[in-house]
């Protein structure tokens, strides 16, 4: 299956481009980046974004009966 191009595309994608506020933008992530790290390194946040993974609890296993 084609994707269909039209001819104004391109303008469209690059209508609003504007690398000078990209690259400030990038550069603004970068120095939080770095801050979080240093955040994480002395406060040592817990990890709440993870699943407990712990196949006792897992619910969702199959039991066997072998």
């Amino acid at each position: 299956m084609a994707i269909k191009y039209h001819k104004n595309s391109e303008e469209l994608v690059f209508s609003n481009w504007n690398p000078d506020k990209i690259s400030k933008r990038m550069r603004i992530l970068k120095q939080e980046r770095k801050l979080q790290i240093e955040w994480a390194k002395n406060t040592d946040p817990g990890d709440t974004l993870r699943w407990d993974l712990d196949p006792e609890k897992d619910s969702t296993r199959l039991e066997t009966n072998a």
